[in-house]
């Protein structure tokens, strides 16, 4: 099927937006430093049942990289709603699919708009504002002169993103150099503010009621995990020892890119849990 690019315009600033397919609903929220292609791999497997809209946030891909901006859960939470006042018809329901720090955003709008949510499905997503020792270290090379410029580059975001994968297939060079490749250049400065300002200004905002909003969220919900993801396995794990009721899976052998980690086994589970709520 042929995907249609859109453009959400909020001045001063337009955010780039995908649609493919026809049915139900389903938005897939990207992380940091990916960007839309994150989910290519799930938008092939369910375009032929449903919608499946995937999105740039602010700061990435090929939406507009703005400096003058702050960047928050609330903002990338609001530009989810304008952009869901219109693509979500009247009266119907939208599975939102989040990773990284794309949940709090689908976790504060869903808290908004309860019954306008089919399911909410977390991957690998920040719902504490303790620090892990993985961010503890990042942190520091984030805000080291030089080194970030390094960690910052083409090269530094894919390094991250293989040391923390765990596949040995064959196709996984190609897979992330399509996310690569679908970012525009972009100030070093800026890739590090796009992932401190979120977590760090969340920590004493968004982020202390995160995880009990989540809880609380009277909707359909579903935790996958990664087994071995040094960045957000403990958040996760917390959430499910503090709320056993919230089904959770664990996705093994798989590090915290999961759709690009694992394609096949987060489909596989995916396709069970979105199955579980179709429409009657």
């Amino acid at each position: 099927m042929q995907k249609t690019t859109h453009t959400l315009h909020h001045a001063p600033y337009q955010m780039h937006y995908y649609t493919v397919g026809t049915g139900p609903l389903l938005v897939c929220l990207h992380g940091w430093p990916t960007n839309a292609r994150l989910w290519d791999a799930q938008v092939a497997a369910f375009q032929n049942r449903y919608r499946v809209l995937t999105l740039d946030w602010l700061g990435f891909g090929q939406s507009d990289h703005p400096t003058d901006y702050a960047y928050t859960f609330t903002q990338q939470a609001q530009w989810l709603g304008r952009i869901l006042e219109q693509e979500l018809p009247e009266g119907e329901q939208v599975t939102l699919l989040a990773h990284d720090i794309g949940g709090p955003a689908a976790i504060l709008w869903a808290s908004a708009h309860p019954t306008q949510v089919r399911q909410l499905v977390l991957l690998n997503t920040v719902l504490y504002p303790f620090s892990t020792t993985t961010e503890k270290i990042s942190q520091v090379l984030f805000h080291t002169p030089l080194l970030n410029r390094l960690l910052m580059s083409r090269f530094g975001l894919g390094r991250i993103m293989k040391d923390n994968t765990r596949t040995r297939e064959s196709d996984f060079v190609q897979r992330l150099n399509t996310i690569l490749d679908h970012h525009t250049h972009q100030d070093h400065r800026l890739w590090v503010r796009t992932i401190t300002e979120p977590v760090h200004g969340g920590k004493t905002s968004e982020l202390p009621t995160i995880a009990q909003t989540l809880a609380d969220l009277p909707v359909p919900k579903q935790l996958i995990i990664a087994e071995e993801d040094p960045l957000c396995y403990a958040y996760m794990k917390r959430f499910t020892e503090e709320h056993p009721d919230v089904p959770a899976q664990v996705l093994e052998k798989c590090g915290h890119y999961m759709p690009l980690d694992r394609p096949e086994g987060l489909n596989a589970i995916l396709e069970a849990v979105l199955l579980a709520q179709k429409t009657p």
